[in-house]
């Protein structure tokens, strides 16, 4: 009996954190970022249907999931495959809990809580109200796009650290032109 309790706290765990809190910060993520500054106008307040974020977020947890599971091997594809292997029956809570949970809420809330924290000091820093109130509707796609052109800028100087390295390494015949 106390074997299937633990079983059971297991999977309560497991599907409140896998399939509850983290879909609906993927869900929530997302309507931030795409969603409400296309739906909402500015001079209107947005309503967060946390159902409908959830929906979304099992979507796109699953998608990423599926993405992860077929891509390259990474870390966190590991984790994944060892959660998987180990099942029900023999997961380990703590390494759910500390290499794939954790991670995932502290990287979505870390993209949620510091923009909006950063808009919420602007009028402590003199910014005008009606300025602050833009800055919290239009600065997650603007948090988007300074990351994924960061992202763009690393790649792009790793693939020209690589060229010069495959320059400086290539042997080039030197030809003698006076004989």
């Amino acid at each position: 009996m106390k074997e299937w309790s633990m079983i059971m706290i297991k999977c309560i765990y497991f599907a409140l954190t896998v399939f509850g809190l983290i879909p609906v910060l993927f869900g929530l993520l997302y309507e931030m970022i795409l969603l409400l500054p296309i739906r909402v106008p500015l001079h209107h307040t947005p309503v967060h249907l946390l159902w409908q974020d959830w929906g979304l977020g099992v979507l796109f947890v699953k998608i990423l999931y599926a993405g992860t599971l077929t891509g390259p091997d990474w870390h966190f594809k590991r984790v994944l495959e060892q959660v998987f292997q180990a099942g029900v029956m023999q997961m380990d809570v703590w390494f759910v809990t500390t290499k794939l949970v954790l991670p995932v809420v502290v990287t979505q809330l870390h993209l949620l809580c510091i923009p909006y924290t950063l808009c919420s000091a602007l009028p402590y820093l003199g910014f005008s109200d009606d300025f602050s109130h833009v800055c919290h509707r239009r600065i997650y796609p603007g948090t988007v796009v300074v990351l994924l052109g960061v992202l763009l800028l690393k790649l792009q100087l790793k693939q020209f650290k690589r060229l010069y390295i495959k320059i400086k390494n290539e042997k080039i015949p030197y030809r003698n032109e006076t004989g």
